[in-house]
């Protein structure tokens, strides 16, 4: 039993996972990506990321778009009735370790703890309703540069040349296979 397990052909799901799979890595191998650029790839696309989120945080910090924006709606009834208690009471909770963090912090030593926690709560909302567009969106933009990094470099030219070379030694490899 234990023989014929391992005999088995792989499920259909793995066979198309594999067939997916096969298919992205080819294209990246045509575009002149490999393997040995997934370093320097993870690295732009964290650095990247990194400066998205500092640079939402200090657009929220300075734009306040819960005293600017949200302005005309503070005045209805059910809002101060049921959200204000509750943004009070959060901001209070939330108080006491963002201002230990800035005592910390000689850079934010003159910035409002309250502010600062209000503007990183506005700038993750604001990431979280555009996600579906920036999670693609960051993905793309690493992928040019990287494009870009290897068109620069000048590697695309000699891994499409020994590509092609590549190609040809699985063709023979391939057809003395299938004649065995």
């Amino acid at each position: 039993l234990r023989r014929l397990f391992y005999l088995s052909p792989p499920p259909i799901f793995f066979r198309a996972v594999v067939s997916v799979m096969g298919r992205i890595k080819q294209h990246f191998l045509d575009q002149g990506l490999t393997a040995k650029d997934v370093p320097l790839a993870f690295a732009f696309h964290e650095v990247f990321s990194i400066t998205f989120a500092a640079s939402t945080w200090v657009a929220a910090y300075g734009i306040q778009p819960s005293k600017t924006i949200c302005q005309p709606f503070a005045n209805i009834e059910a809002i101060k009735k049921n959200v204000q208690p509750v943004f009070v009471k959060m901001l209070e909770s939330s108080s006491g370790p963002a201002r230990s963090a800035v005592k910390r912090i000689p850079m934010l030593a003159k910035a409002d703890p309250t502010r600062l926690t209000v503007a990183l709560a506005e700038s993750l909302t604001l990431r979280a309703f555009i996600k579906p567009i920036t999670f693609g969106g960051k993905l793309w933009v690493t992928y040019e540069f990287m494009k870009f990094v290897k068109s620069k470099s000048g590697e695309v030219e000699s891994s499409t040349k020994t590509k092609t070379s590549k190609k040809k030694k699985n063709k023979v490899a391939s057809i003395s296979l299938s004649l065995r």
